[in-house]
């Protein structure tokens, strides 16, 4: 059996490797007594342990909101990507949310991937190395593109990445920055988004569901009757 020794913080991650006999420690001069004597001495081994898709969110929460839920799970099945609008307090983001509820768990092979993507970015201790939940990334239309594709610091993975096998969730779509949305074209079409830079390019996988949120104006209000918007006939139309 191969034999490998990680650090004590990554243990989840080495517990998802069966095939393999995983230890841990927390200090490099256990890992030399080891080499030096074969023996395991404080170094801990990490048994294999099951994947959870324990969440605190539920699609049964949302009440009502029929057409939206049967949208939403149309969406989940058929694998569609899907554009929410109505005016803010309509529950747009709380159903987003829960989408990763209702997709099926992820297999210990995509799991894998997804831990390998989160470990990279350094934000797997957010969602947990033994998670089956499809990933949830939600960020803020004031994203840049580099961090929406990847490639910021040392070639990091972005949302795009950080989404893999999950969800890709905007709100306020329409005020996104020039190209933030047109940085999605790749990835929607290939399932994976390749980052040139001048330290080398670099190819993260990216197949996601992308859910998208908007208001039907700037102001919110816009229902195509009645003078409760405060915009102009421009602003809607843009």
């Amino acid at each position: 059996m191969n034999q490998a020794i990680i650090p004590t913080d990554n243990s989840d991650e080495g517990s998802l490797l069966p095939e393999m006999q995983i230890h841990s420690t927390s200090h490099l001069r256990d890992t030399v007594e080891f080499i030096k004597n074969d023996r395991i001495f404080t170094i801990e081994t990490q048994p294999s342990r099951n994947l959870s898709v324990a969440s605190f969110l539920d699609l049964s929460d949302v009440a009502g909101q029929e057409s939206a839920r049967f949208a939403l799970e149309i969406a989940a099945i058929g694998g569609h990507h899907i554009l929410f609008m109505g005016p803010p307090g309509t529950g747009k983001t709380m159903l987003a949310e829960r989408i990763p509820t209702i997709l099926p768990p992820l297999t210990h092979e995509r799991a894998l991937q997804v831990s390998a993507i989160h470990s990279v970015a350094g934000v797997l201790k957010t969602r947990g190395a033994l998670s089956a939940l499809p990933p949830f990334i939600a960020p803020h239309h004031t994203t840049t593109a580099p961090a929406m594709i990847g490639g910021t610091g040392a070639l990091k993975p972005g949302a795009v990445s950080l989404a893999h096998h999950g969800v890709l969730f905007i709100d306020e779509a329409p005020e996104c920055a020039i190209g933030v949305l047109d940085s999605l074209r790749q990835p929607l079409e290939s399932g994976t988004i390749t980052i040139a830079r001048s330290v080398g390019n670099i190819t993260f996988p990216a197949h996601f569901l992308l859910v998208l949120a908007a208001n039907p104006c700037p102001c919110g209000k816009f229902t195509g009757k009645g003078r409760n918007c405060t915009c102009s006939s421009i602003q809607v139309r843009r």
